[in-house]
């Protein structure tokens, strides 16, 4: 219940014993925390608050079809939002999300009117939390009923680029001292975006669940 009343704060319509909806839940539980992490910092030397745990950092390139001309945004995440890929696998969900695409964009230099855009992974999670979309359909209502595989581990490595993401808020050099041990691996043995990293899913039982975006974060574009 307190955890209830607490909510009440970002939205009056937990008042109610109403079904919601458990992906806005997620968000608003995240966004409390953050407001109250930031209030305990400056009263507690050295707090540090749960949710830096799942932050992390994806940058948007966009390059003009025409001149070639590249501009890049920076946005920072506490989770991703997916749509159940073709191949119905956690993996496929998380490499569409990825996946390079066409958009609309007057560029400033030829005037071009189409670009490719595609996101990567600037710094990484220590635990990263997936939510898999499960309404879709024409009118974005229907509910998914399709099972999703979702494998032991997770690659990362062609969500990366060419360099090897540190953790979030770890600067680079200092990444090897902070990487993530996976069962069995030595900790410098595991560059996330080489060409065999892989993140290690705790648990992965079959689901039925299935790019908007729910964040509490911030942008900056170079």
């Amino acid at each position: 219940m307190k955890v209830k009343y607490s909510l009440l704060e970002q939205d009056m319509k937990y008042m109610e014993d109403s079904q919601q909806d458990a992906h806005e839940l997620l968000l608003n539980m995240l966004c409390q925390l953050m407001a109250e992490g930031r209030i305990l910092a400056e009263l507690s030397v050295g707090y540090i608050c749960p949710v830096s745990q799942l932050e992390f950092m994806t940058a948007s390139g966009v390059t003009c079809n025409s001149c070639g001309r590249k501009s890049s945004t920076k946005q920072e995440y506490n989770h991703l939002s997916l749509d159940i890929s073709p191949e119905r696998t956690l993996q496929g969900s998380l490499a569409l999300y990825f996946k390079k695409y066409m958009v609309d964009f007057r560029c400033h230099v030829c005037k071009g009117l189409q670009a490719s855009k595609m996101e990567q992974f600037q710094t990484l999670p220590r635990v990263l939390v997936l939510h898999l979309k499960r309404f879709g359909g024409y009118s974005g209502l229907e509910k998914l009923e399709t099972p999703i595989s979702i494998p032991p581990n997770l690659r990362l490595s062609e969500l990366c680029g060419d360099t090897v993401p540190p953790l979030h808020n770890i600067i680079p050099e200092d990444a090897t001292d902070h990487a993530i041990s996976l069962p069995g691996q030595e900790r410098d043995s595991i560059p996330f975006c080489s060409g065999v990293s892989t993140l290690h899913i705790m648990s992965a039982p079959p689901i039925q669940m299935t790019k908007d975006q729910g964040k509490c974060g911030k942008s900056s574009q170079l």
